[in-house]
């Protein structure tokens, strides 16, 4: 990232130029930090001594962003301000000094959804420092870091509806994407507070509504960048924006609830695109096919998802057509999640014997199941772990089946403690075999504290459980008692 920062501060050109003297100098040698950034300065005539504090001072900067338009006077003033708050090994006296930081940015008119101003790079070299963009006709929304310019925090104050306009319009495929992933986030939190405080979900935004169906129209030239712009936040993200007590049932219906939504009113696009992209060529591992096949399962993913009753069926011929492992798990991946449903277990099935004892595939295969969200994945895990190909002294194996489950937010924290209770005997039983990875499954119970108290209590009760084990290894003991006493 610091590299990167020569590179957008002196420009293709002149960082080629440093990058040929720096070879010139030290080929071979043995070199310091200095010598690289002495070569940059020398051969583009720019004084990088400030530069030097990205390698001396620690801590990650706080950037704050503050824009003010002037319509009569058709300017747009923006105020940038950076902090560095000190590390846990520092006195909390330290004085940080300002970097020499480059902020890319653009402004986009609400108006006519256009560039005003194109990405220009604003060099932020004292605490705070305020630029002006003159001839600015209308009321712009700013894109702020592009390209990820410089590796900072940033602190803005942008509205679900700037988010969303960003998300639709903005021609920076980095802030593009990370102004949709705040904006659902923000939208998903929004609803599992609901959900969890017993209320009903209020509507989805028409804005955030528009903004993924301009993404989803578009003719992306990159599709696969498309495609992760689609892709909602997973529970585990999400998760990590809350503070405590997570509840995770709410936190998978919000989910459930905002991508059926998305399904069901943009049903029509996704389905004309997935007919569109059902090509039937045959595969070929270039750029282009992989941004097809990932685009085409993301409308399959979320037709699933809209409900409708042809969805089930779409699925197991887009699963029995599939050319290739791509194809085929995310049919796949989408029919584990219908429970006691005729095409789950013919794909399930077809998937295993298509295997023909291949290991890795096989250990997909128990992935898949483990990690389903469907009603009865609990007590097909527990089926599982009797399955002739299941076994104990395969870690491999082990982390297909239990690892995986253990990250099944959904269904390893439901409410009635079972998956907790599935999962500490699996670690009980296979401490005896192989401590080092009865150790690692530990790893789910060491959030506890995290979750709401009743599941508090039960994760913590397992984790005395397992302590409690006759004749526990060191390995289970330290990790597991390290938990309990968090």
């Amino acid at each position: 990232e610091v590299i990167r920062m020569y590179h957008t501060l002196l420009g293709e050109k002149l960082f080629r130029k440093g990058m040929d003297l720096y070879f010139e100098r030290h080929d071979g040698c043995a070199v310091t930090c200095d010598d690289f950034r002495k070569a940059m300065a020398d051969a583009s005539g720019r004084d990088l001594t400030q530069f030097e504090r990205w390698y001396t001072q620690a801590g990650t900067p706080v950037l704050k962003v503050e824009g003010k338009y002037d319509e009569k006077q058709s300017t747009y003033e923006l105020k940038l301000t950076q902090t560095c708050p000190t590390t846990p090994a520092e006195p909390s006296t330290t004085k940080k000094l300002p970097f020499h930081m480059p902020v890319k940015i653009g402004l986009i008119g609400k108006n006519d959804k256009k560039e005003i101003v194109a990405s220009q790079i604003c060099e932020l070299t004292k605490e705070s420092q305020t630029f002006e963009f003159k001839g600015v006709t209308q009321e712009p929304v700013i894109s702020v870091l592009r390209g990820f310019s410089a590796p900072v925090k940033l602190e803005i104050e942008t509205s679900d509806a700037d988010l969303a306009f960003l998300m639709a319009y903005d021609t920076d495929d980095f802030n593009r994407w990370e102004a949709g992933q705040r904006l659902m986030t923000r939208v998903l939190l929004s609803v599992y507070e609901d959900i969890k405080a017993g209320k009903k979900p209020q509507p989805l935004s028409a804005n955030f509504i528009q903004a993924t169906k301009e993404v989803l129209k578009a003719d992306a030239k990159d599709r696969q960048l498309q495609v992760y712009m689609l892709v909602l936040p997973d529970e585990q993200t999400l998760s990590g924006h809350l503070n405590g007590g997570i509840n995770p049932t709410a936190l998978h219906e919000a989910r459930v609830y905002v991508k059926k939504t998305i399904a069901q009113q943009l049903e029509s696009i996704f389905r004309e695109k997935y007919t569109a992209l059902s090509t039937g060529v045959e595969y070929k591992l270039t750029s282009k096919e992989v941004g097809r096949r990932k685009l085409r399962n993301l409308c399959l993913s979320y037709l699933m998802s809209s409900g409708a009753k042809d969805s089930t069926s779409i699925a197991a011929s887009h699963f029995k057509s599939a050319n290739s492992m791509t194809d085929k798990l995310a049919a796949l991946g989408e029919l584990v999640d219908v429970s006691g449903s005729e095409e789950r277990e013919l794909a399930l099935k077809t998937f295993y014997d298509d295997a023909k004892g291949d290991a890795l595939v096989i250990d997909k295969w128990f992935m898949m199941q483990a990690t389903a969200s469907a009603k009865d994945t609990l007590k097909n895990v527990k089926a599982l772990a009797n399955h002739k190909a299941f076994t104990l002294t395969n870690p491999n194996r082990v982390r297909a089946l239990y690892g995986a489950f253990g990250g099944n937010m959904h269904i390893f924290h439901s409410e009635d403690g079972k998956g907790y209770e599935l999962l500490a005997d699996a670690i009980i039983q296979l401490d005896s075999i192989n401590p080092q990875i009865a150790a690692r499954l530990l790893g789910p119970f060491g959030l506890w504290k995290r979750y709401d108290e009743k599941r508090q209590s039960m994760m913590k009760s397992h984790l005395e459980r397992i302590l409690k084990k006759k004749d526990i290894s060191p390995d289970a003991f330290e990790v597991a008692s390290r938990y309990a006493k968090a």
